[in-house]
C-alpha cells in the first residue's frame, strides 16, 4: 500500500504533467477531465478511509491499445498545433492523449502490483511527448518547473524517507559523517550539470531533427496563388521540397495542374480576376473516359490544382466548384483524395470585342519597345498559332532557367532580360511572351501552378507534386476553326492553348541543384500524409465502425483469457482435490488434523500459528472463554492419539471416531 506521502507526490507530478500537455498543445479538456477524475479519489485516500479493490482487471495492452484508439479519434477532433513538429504527426498526438488516459486507468487499479511504476513514468511520458512546440516563455517555466519538482521529490527520498526503517538508519549514520550535511549541495550541482547536459541535447537533438525536416514545415500556402503576383516574389518556393500533391500519370495532360489565372498587368504586378461566376463540378462519372485519382497533402488557400477542363471529381464529403476560368475550388476546405475525369477539349464561344480587349491590354512604354522585337522575332507572320511558337521556340532556346534573378522586376526589367538574353525563371518567361502575344493582338493570359514532372517513390504510375514544381506559363487564345452548319457556320472558334517557354532541361536541372531532398525525411513525411489522407478518406460510419470493432475485438479477447483461466483454475483445481484425495489415503492422520484445524477456524476463529506448538495451542484455547472445557479435553485427547499415531507408529488407533466426537460439539 502507498502512503499518504507517495500519493501526494504522484499525485502532484500526475497533474503538473497534464498542465504541461495543456500549455504545449493547447488543449484543456482531456487534462481538465483527467483531473476531476482524479481528485475525488486522491482526497478520499487522504481522509484514510479505505479504497475498493480495482474493477478493472483488463491486461496492460488491451488497455493501451483501447486508449490510443480512443485518443486517436479525440486528436482529430482536437489537432495538434500549427507549429508542432513530429516526424508522424497523426500518431504523435494519439500517444499524447493516450498516455493521458492510461495514466488514469492506471490511478484506479489499486490492486496492480506495478501500479506505482506506471504512476512514475506516464507523467515522463506524457511531458515527453508534449514538448513537440517551440517554447515560449510559460511553456518553458512549466516544463522547467515539473522537471525541478520531479527531481525534487526524488532526492527528497534520501533526506526524508518514507520508510521508518530507513528514516531510523539515515537518523543514526548523520552523525558519523559530516560529509553528509553537503550531500545536498552535491546533488544540486549533479542535477544542474544534468540538465545542463539534457538542454544541451535536446538543443543539438532539435537542430539536427530542424535540420531534417525544416523544408516540410513552417510555411502555409503559396503567394504565387493569390489574387496578385509579384515577379520579384514569384521564385520563393524554389527550395520548397514539401509534398504538395500525388496524382495519376495517365495520359499527358496531367503533367500541368491550374491553379490561377491572372489577366491584369502592371509594372511587374499581375492581377487575377476576382469573385468570378462559379458552377458545381459534376459529380457524374462517364465509363468511357480515364479516371485520375488527387491526393492533397497540404492546404492550398482552398484551391485544387487540376488539368485544364475537368469534367466530374468526386471525393467524400466534399464538394467542388469550378471558376469560368476552370479553376477549381474545395468549398469545404477539407484536405480531400478525389477521383476527377477531364472532359473533352473543345474550341469555345466566338470572343467578343471586350474579351479581346482585356486579354490584349499592354502599357505604351511596353507596346513601343516589344514591337521592334516583335518585328525582328516574328517578322510578317500573321498566324497566331505559329507566332506562338516561334515565341516559345524562342525562349526555350535562348534563354537558361535560374532561380535567382539579378535584375529588377519591372517593365524595364523585362526589356533588359529579352535584350541580353539573361538567365530568369518560369514567371519572367511567361510574363514576357504573354505580353509579346498581346503586343501582335492575340489575347493572352497567364497561368500558375504545378509541372509535374518527378515520379513518386511508391509507385511510377504516380506523380509527387513538391512545392518547387510551382510553375507558370502562358495560354493563349487562338483559333481552332470555323463554326459548321447553324448560325455559327464560317465564325472562327477559339480556345485558350497551353505555351511553355521556359526552358525545361535547364529548369530540372536547376531544381535538383537547388533543393536537395533527404530520402529517410521525405519517406516518412510522405507515408504519413498518404495515411492521413486514406484515413479521411474513409466514411465517418465506416471509421466508426471500424474503431468499435477494434474495441469489441480486445473486449473478445480478454472475455476468452478469463474463460481460460477460469478453465484453466477449475483443472488445477481438480488436479488439487485429486492430489488431497491421493494424501488422505497415504496419511490418513495428517489429514484429519486438517480437518480440526479447519473445523477450529469456522468454528472459534482459531488458527494455530506456524510456530505453535500443540501443547500452546491448548493453553491457548484453555484461556477463550467461547472454547468450551469438555471440546477442550477432546482436542486433548485427539493431540495424545494423534501423536501417538503418527510419531508412535500405532497402526490401531482410530482418530475418525474422537474427531466426528469434537465435531458434533458445533452442532
Amino acid at each position: 500500500m502507498l502512503t499518504k506521502r507517495e500519493h501526494t507526490e504522484i499525485f502532484l507530478t500526475l497533474v503538473f504533467a497534464w498542465l504541461v500537455y495543456a500549455v504545449c498543445q493547447g488543449e484543456l479538456i482531456v487534462p481538465a477531465l483527467a483531473f476531476l477524475c482524479v481528485l475525488p479519489s486522491y482526497i478520499k485516500q487522504m481522509s484514510g478511509r479505505p479504497t475498493r479493490r480495482s474493477s478493472i482487471h483488463m491486461s496492460w495492452r488491451s488497455l493501451i491499445s483501447i486508449s490510443i484508439v480512443v485518443s486517436g479519434t479525440w486528436r482529430n477532433l482536437f489537432p495538434s498545433p500549427d507549429n508542432a513538429v513530429s516526424f508522424i504527426p497523426i500518431l504523435v498526438p494519439a500517444l499524447q492523449t493516450a498516455s493521458i488516459f492510461v495514466a488514469i486507468l492506471a490511478w484506479f487499479r489499486f490492486d496492480y502490483k506495478w501500479r506505482t511504476y506506471y504512476l512514475r513514468f506516464l507523467p515522463w511520458l506524457t511531458v515527453a511527448l508534449s514538448i513537440n512546440v517551440p517554447f515560449t516563455v510559460i511553456t518553458q517555466f512549466v516544463f522547467w518547473f515539473y522537471c525541478y519538482m520531479s527531481v525534487g521529490i526524488m532526492i527528497g527520498h534520501l533526506y526524508f524517507p518514507v520508510s521508518p526503517d530507513t528514516a531510523e538508519a539515515f537518523k543514526r549514520s548523520k552523525y558519523k559523517s559530516p560529509f553528509l550535511y553537503a550531500y545536498p549541495v552535491f546533488l544540486a550541482v549533479i542535477a544542474v550539470a544534468i540538465f545542463f547536459v539534457i538542454v544541451q541535447s535536446i538543443h543539438l537533438g532539435d537542430d539536427i531533427f530542424m535540420h531534417l525536416i525544416q523544408n516540410y514545415v513552417g510555411r502555409r500556402h503559396f503567394s504565387l496563388f493569390d489574387s496578385t503576383l509579384n515577379l520579384s516574389g514569384s521564385g520563393n518556393s524554389r527550395n520548397d521540397v514539401r509534398p504538395i500533391l500525388e496524382i495519376d500519370r495517365t495520359g499527358g495532360r496531367s503533367h500541368y495542374l491550374v491553379a490561377q489565372i491572372f489577366k491584369d498587368y502592371q509594372n511587374g504586378v499581375w492581377t487575377a480576376v476576382e469573385d468570378l461566376p462559379t458552377d458545381p463540378v459534376s459529380r457524374e462519372f462517364l465509363p468511357s473516359r480515364d479516371t485520375f485519382e488527387l491526393v492533397m497533402f497540404e492546404y492550398l488557400a482552398d484551391i485544387i490544382p487540376v488539368p485544364r477542363g475537368v469534367a466530374a471529381m468526386h471525393s467524400k464529403g466534399t464538394a467542388y466548384v469550378q471558376d469560368a476560368n476552370g479553376v477549381v475550388y474545395n468549398v469545404d476546405k477539407k484536405i480531400p483524395k478525389a477521383e476527377l475525369q477531364l472532359g473533352e477539349v473543345s474550341p469555345g464561344a466566338k470572343v467578343g470585342g471586350a474579351d479581346r480587349h482585356d486579354y490584349t491590354a499592354v502599357s505604351d512604354f511596353l507596346r513601343k519597345h516589344l514591337k521592334i522585337r516583335n518585328d525582328y522575332l516574328i517578322g510578317r507572320e500573321n498566324d497566331p498559332l505559329r507566332i506562338a511558337r516561334k515565341m516559345e521556340h524562342f525562349f526555350r532556346t535562348q534563354f537558361e532557367y535560374n532561380l535567382y534573378v539579378d535584375f529588377v522586376a519591372d517593365d524595364k526589367g523585362l526589356i533588359y532580360m529579352l535584350d541580353y538574353r539573361r538567365p530568369a525563371y518560369c514567371s519572367y518567361f511567361a510574363s514576357a511572351m504573354t505580353l509579346m502575344l498581346r503586343e501582335r493582338g492575340i489575347p493572352a493570359r497567364l497561368v500558375a501552378g504545378f509541372l509535374a514532372t518527378e515520379k513518386s517513390a511508391f509507385s511510377d504510375d504516380k506523380y509527387i507534386v513538391r512545392g518547387r514544381d510551382a510553375h507558370a506559363w502562358v495560354e493563349a487564345l487562338i483559333p481552332v476553326r470555323s463554326g459548321g452548319a447553324g448560325p455559327d457556320k464560317g465564325t472562327a472558334l477559339y480556345d485558350w492553348v497551353r505555351f511553355d517557354p521556359t526552358p525545361p532541361d535547364s529548369r530540372l536541372s536547376a531544381i535538383d541543384r537547388y533543393s536537395k531532398i533527404n530520402k529517410i525525411a521525405d519517406w516518412i513525411w510522405c507515408s504519413q500524409k498518404r495515411l492521413k489522407a486514406a484515413i479521411l478518406d474513409i466514411e465517418t460510419r465506416t471509421l466508426v465502425a471500424l474503431l468499435f470493432a477494434i474495441v469489441i475485438m480486445v473486449a473478445l479477447e480478454e472475455i476468452f483469457k478469463k474463460f481460460l483461466g477460469r478453465l484453466f483454475k477449475r483443472h488445477k483445481g481438480d488436479e488439487v482435490w485429486t492430489e488431497t484425495r491421493l494424501s488422505r489415503k497415504q496419511n490418513p492422520y495428517v489429514w484429519e488434523y486438517k480437518r480440526l484445524e479447519h473445523f477450529l477456524k469456522t468454528k472459534f476463529h482459531v488458527e494455530r500459528k506456524d510456530s505453535e506448538t500443540d501443547t500452546e495451542l491448548l493453553t491457548r484455547l484453555r484461556g477463550l472463554p467461547e472454547v468450551p472445557g469438555n471440546v477442550v479435553l477432546k482436542i486433548e485427547a485427539f493431540f495424545i492419539k494423534y501423536h501417538m499415531a503418527r510419531f508412535g507408529f500405532k497402526k490401531d488407533v482410530d482418530l475418525t471416531l474422537l474427531l466426528e466426537d469434537i465435531l458434533q460439539g458445533r452442532k
